[in-house]
């Protein structure tokens, strides 16, 4: 029998190859793969692993015998390497059975792996996905269908390069994350093919949101084109296309992208997003009247448009490059500014709630679904950024399907965008409904002062003893700020009267119309021009909202006598002569004015032409003013007032025109 302490000693080496397996129980056997022919074999089962980089692991004789062992359906991060950033090398023996009456090629499919990596069969570099350092190049499907030609035992390596964490980043798929598959290329083809289509069934948004992106971007920038004031239009296509190029960025679409410009495009449209998405809520939840949070919003937009190109510059140049350090440490605060928006968005929710604003339903909609999404978002952003430090879960529980029916992916970000853009629309739809009932109205207001007008403003000129008369008038809205009246006095006189008002539009015709009222209803009682409008004046002042009219006013007898006043505005024309009038306050400006009374004879064939500065004023498309000049020239031909018009409206018209033409008739 042995001593007590050899008996101690055969236990401890026991224990010891227990604990320590010897190198052939570390190397495993090649995996053979059989049934060539009949679709694609995963090369699954531990495959040798080992951290850091030395091109010699790529020899077929390589020692490996003392690596660990990874599963290849797992990143590493899930296997003991958790946050590894760098190089790292598998190895797997393959012997592939091949049928004798098969000689096509042998292909294997490397999933997405890492970053960048390179695969060699036997030592000899096969294939690869991207570019290794120093000039690093890495897409968004890094999947790649290599050839091993007819060799059919070997060994495989595959050396992998992962880029350095970003906060944004998903810190915890490093490495193969599924079998490679190994099979005839034919075979291999069809798998890749197949692979890439159910990338397109995989999420549901690819479907249904990227059409309703693109119709929403187009109903939000038609109307902007039409009304440039409507900006929320412009913000709601902004938002879309945002959220269009978000959505493009992670379909099978781009994943012959790289990585930098993937992440830049969604650092971008989120950037994008988050900004129109508080400008249309300003406006949708009527709050834009508040200055202070208009200009906090203007701030906060300020503010992300910089972290967008900061991030923009980071990922694109930093990011691939030898500072990639320094890009980590930068980047790291920037996620954090992210948040901004969404707050503030919650902020102006808030806000609208507690002022008890009284909103459509289409409105609430829109408040309820955002206030969903931004929530949403908030989580995502913090437990993105947490994962670079912890082991937080909560990531991936929020970019876990909800539901799959038939395949399809439904997300909970893909329920909550579609109700947001679903409300906005609703909510834009609901506001160009008002806008065009408010637009109808205003234009029956039009058609109601047009109507007014034309009352106030002679089609058919009466009969005038001694005198041939003619009339035009071109507004340069849909009602004008012109007037001229022409009123049969007691003693067979006539007195004409014509002005204009200051500004265009529904504001100078009202005045107008009061303006009429008051000279038709004083005509009988101070029939002489420089009392009437003494007298109109004074009824005006304070009466016009800052506004003012010109006017002339004439006293016309049949025998060719004509007295003649005006209030500020351009003298009247004698034949080719502008007569030379005294000047005077326009009436509604001081209620003290005085006005002067002219007189002078008319004689058979001449004639008299009133006017207002709209004649004088048109304007061509070079900004040149039609001038005194042309005017002289115009009425030294003898026009008649539609002709006089005409000369104005093509030469250019802009304000409203009015002429008026008395030619004194023979005896």
């Amino acid at each position: 029998m042995l001593p007590r302490r050899h008996w101690l000693l055969v236990l401890f080496l026991l224990a010891l190859a227990k604990v320590v397996p010897s190198h052939a129980e570390q190397k495993p056997e090649p995996l053979i793969v059989v049934d060539l022919g009949k679709g694609a074999a995963a090369l699954d089962g531990p495959w040798q692993f080992h951290l850091g980089d030395d091109l010699a692991r790529a020899a077929p004789d390589f020692d490996d015998s003392r690596w660990e062992q990874l599963s290849a359906y797992q990143p590493w991060d899930e296997q003991g390497h958790w946050g590894y950033d760098g190089y790292a090398w598998y190895r797997r023996s393959i012997r592939v059975a091949t049928p004798q009456d098969i000689s096509h090629e042998i292909a294997v499919l490397i999933p997405s792996a890492g970053d960048a990596y390179e695969v060699y069969w036997n030592g000899v570099l096969v294939g690869r996905s991207g570019k290794l350092p120093p000039h690093p190049v890495w897409y968004g499907d890094s999947s790649t269908m290599i050839t091993l030609g007819p060799a059919a035992t070997g060994v495989l390596a595959i050396r992998v390069w992962r880029a350095p964490f970003l906060s944004i980043g998903l810190n915890d798929t490093g490495g193969l994350r599924s079998a490679p598959l190994a099979g005839l290329s034919e075979e291999i083809a069809v798998r890749r093919k197949a692979s890439y289509n159910a990338g397109f069934r995989f999420d549901v948004s690819y479907f249904v949101l990227c059409p309703l992106y693109v119709l929403a971007a187009l109903l939000g920038f038609l109307p902007w084109l039409g009304d440039r004031s409507k900006s929320a239009y412009l913000w709601m296509s902004c938002f879309s296309i945002a959220m269009l190029g978000m959505l493009l960025a992670s379909t099978p679409i781009a994943w012959s992208a790289t990585v930098p410009l993937l992440l830049t495009v969604n650092r971008v449209g989120i950037g994008v997003r988050d900004i129109a998405l508080l400008y249309m809520l300003l406006w949708l939840l009527d709050l834009r009247a508040i200055r202070k949070l208009r200009l906090i919003t203007d701030a906060v937009a300020r503010g992300m448009l910089a972290v967008v190109a900061l991030y923009a510059f980071l990922l694109l140049v930093g990011w691939p490059s030898t500072w990639a350090t320094q890009t980590q440490t930068v980047e790291s605060f920037l996620p954090a500014l992210y948040a901004f928006p969404g707050v503030l968005s919650l902020a102006i929710i808030g806000i609208a709630l507690a002022r008890g604003k009284r909103l459509d339903l289409s409105r609430w909609l829109l408040a309820i679904s955002t206030l969903v999404t931004q929530l949403l978002i908030l989580a995502r952003n913090i437990s993105i950024v947490g994962l670079r430090f912890t082991h937080w879960t909560l990531i991936g529980k929020l970019l876990t399907p909800i539901a799959v029916i038939h395949g399809v992916a439904i997300h909970p970000h893909t329920v909550t965008d579609t109700l947001v853009l679903a409300a906005l629309v609703f909510a834009f739809y609901r506001d160009s409904v008002e806008n065009r009932m408010r637009q109808e109205a205003l234009e029956q207001e039009f058609r109601n002062a047009r109507e007014i007008q034309q009352v106030l403003i002679p089609e058919a000129l009466p009969e005038v003893p001694g005198y041939a008369l003619t009339s035009a008038y071109r507004p340069a809205l849909e009602v004008g700020g012109d007037f001229f009246q022409i009123i049969a006095l007691e003693d067979s006189s006539t007195l004409v009267v014509l002005g204009d008002v200051s500004g265009k539009g529904l504001k100078a015709a009202m005045a107008v119309s009061l303006i009429v009222g008051v000279v038709r209803a004083l005509a009988d009682d101070y029939p002489d021009p420089a009392s009437l409008l003494e007298q109109v004046n004074r009824r005006l002042c304070g009466r016009l909202q800052g506004g003012f009219a010109t006017c002339v006013a004439l006293r016309l007898y049949a025998d060719g006598r004509c007295n003649v006043s005006t209030a500020g505005h351009p003298s009247p024309f004698l034949n080719e002569k502008e007569l030379e009038l005294p000047g005077a306050f326009p009436l509604g400006v001081a209620s003290i004015a005085t006005y002067e009374e002219s007189c002078f004879q008319l004689e058979a064939a001449d004639q008299l032409a009133l006017y207002t500065d709209g004649l004088l004023e048109a304007r061509s498309s070079s900004g040149e003013l039609y001038s005194f000049e042309r005017l002289e020239t115009l009425f030294a031909s003898r026009p008649d007032a539609e002709d006089a018009a005409d000369a104005a409206v093509d030469f250019g018209q802009d304000d409203d025109i009015t002429v008026l033409t008395l030619t004194r008739l023979a005896v």
